[in-house]
């Protein structure tokens, strides 16, 4: 059952349309995260289902109610959404429990449900007992449970996060993200989750959208996006990737032969179709790559010599030069700057692209 439905979103500032023609739905329980670049159209989405943005176009609906479309409009407090921003936004004159009961008292809530409802918030989010603190005496990941406590007291139906993890240590952010999708699922909320982080998408997602210039460039779980780009633009945002341009000249079964260097052809799985012409753009992921100081037959070997090393404890980022060609790669084992290193690349993992124009997420290719 779809809890939300947005059909045909359009929302324009003057010529540039933020948002352009959008189209998906939520489904019961699911947690549906929006990725993308600054300026995707992420978040004027989500402020158009929250109630905090006007539609220039388009439908939105709630448990299959209009809210929003050419003659409806519903404001925020008739939508039955709870918000969490990326900043807190607690009042520090008040204690945690003000801060939370605040929604409940502004709808009239008998003062005799509030408490409880509060200390159930509390609860929920691993903070009982400290409803009588101020917000200045907690810790960052603190207040933000305080805030996530804040929209689960009124145990809404639809949750919509605004980067709510975008202002804490990547340690801390870690942690709150596991808390957080469990803290969705025992409340069974319907929500969707809006970051620029991909790391983030990918652990507190059922299914990932990845936007750009308003648009949606592909839908589906993170597996889907990750092992089957559909273009280079996603392959590149989520995660990270070696990726190099060819033509295909033959077909080998369910394979393509692909020449990167005038030397150099590399077997590849098909993610989509080549463009007419033929021109494809290789994905390979680093931990696809297999690198060995003796080489042995087999197809796709190639060597060359390690250029660049990031050492990361669990295992080591290398750059292999391979004619001029900078393939990445990760391993536990060590080699020095300047070996010479064979290159494996698993044609099930290269992953064959159609041909596209640079990519816009700031990251090398």
């Amino acid at each position: 059952m779809s809890v939300i439905e947005v059909s045909n979103l359009v929302r324009q500032y003057g010529s540039k349309r933020a948002v352009d023609n959008l189209s998906f739905s939520v489904q019961e329980g699911e947690i549906l995260v929006i990725v993308g670049a600054s300026g995707c159209g992420k978040t004027t989405t989500l402020r158009s289902i929250a109630g905090l943005d006007v539609p220039t176009s388009g439908t939105i609906r709630l448990d299959g109610k209009t809210v929003a479309d050419g003659a409806v409009f519903l404001p925020p407090e008739r939508r039955g959404v709870g918000m969490v921003f990326q900043s807190y936004a607690l009042w520090p004159h008040k204690t945690i429990a003000e801060n939370i009961a605040y929604s409940q008292i502004v709808r009239g809530t008998p003062r005799a449900e509030i408490g409880t409802a509060v200390d159930n918030a509390l609860a929920l989010v691993g903070l009982s007992g400290m409803g009588d603190r101020y917000p200045a005496t907690l810790s960052g990941g603190q207040q933000q449970r305080v805030a996530l406590a804040r929209c689960a007291v009124s145990e809404p139906r639809v949750m919509l996060l605004d980067e709510p993890l975008s202002n804490l240590d990547s340690k801390l952010r870690e942690q709150m993200r596991d808390e957080l999708k469990v803290l969705i699922k025992k409340m069974r909320s319907t929500a969707v989750h809006i970051t620029h982080d991909q790391t983030e998408a990918m652990a507190l997602a059922d299914r990932i959208i990845v936007m750009r210039d308003g648009r949606i460039e592909q839908m589906g779980t993170g597996r889907d996006l990750y092992r089957r780009p559909v273009n280079r633009f996603v392959a590149d945002f989520i995660g990270v990737a070696t990726f190099l341009d060819g033509q295909v000249v033959e077909a080998a079964g369910d394979k393509v032969r692909v020449q990167v260097a005038p030397t150099l052809s590399l077997l590849a799985t098909p993610s989509v179709a080549a463009a007419g012409d033929g021109a494809v753009s290789l994905c390979i992921r680093p931990e696809s790559v297999v690198l060995s100081a003796t080489g042995s037959p087999a197809q796709n070997v190639v060597s060359g010599a390690i250029v660049a090393e990031t050492f990361l404890g669990d295992h080591i980022e290398y750059v292999v030069d391979v004619g001029g060609l900078k393939i990445k790669a990760r391993s536990q084992d060590d080699f020095t700057l300047g070996q010479t290193a064979f290159v494996l690349l698993p044609p099930d993992a290269v992953i064959s692209l159609p041909a596209a124009v640079q990519c816009q997420t700031g990251k090398a290719a």
